[in-house]
């Protein structure tokens, strides 16, 4: 989702480092389709993670509270 949002000030300063841009050189992708697609993966990526984090056992509380940890910090790193 970052690339979404640095897209403009990355392609003012010439960074070919972003799934926009790649999307668009590589893959013939227009802005707005490289956009769309980029949103679209991210979209799917976190209802992914909210599914399968629903499947995660339980192993304990001591260990299932070092999990839940754990997990809340993938999915602050997904959403940052």
């Amino acid at each position: 989702m970052y690339d979404i949002f640095s897209y403009n000030v990355e392609q003012s300063r010439g960074d070919t480092h972003n799934m926009i841009v790649i999307l668009m050189k590589y893959h013939g992708h227009t802005l707005q389709s490289a956009v769309d697609y980029v949103g679209n993966l991210c979209e799917e990526t976190i209802k992914g993670f909210i599914r399968d984090r629903k499947q995660i056992p339980s192993w304990g509380p001591e260990i299932d509270s070092m999990v839940e940890r754990y997990l809340d910090g993938l999915q602050n790193w997904i959403v940052g």
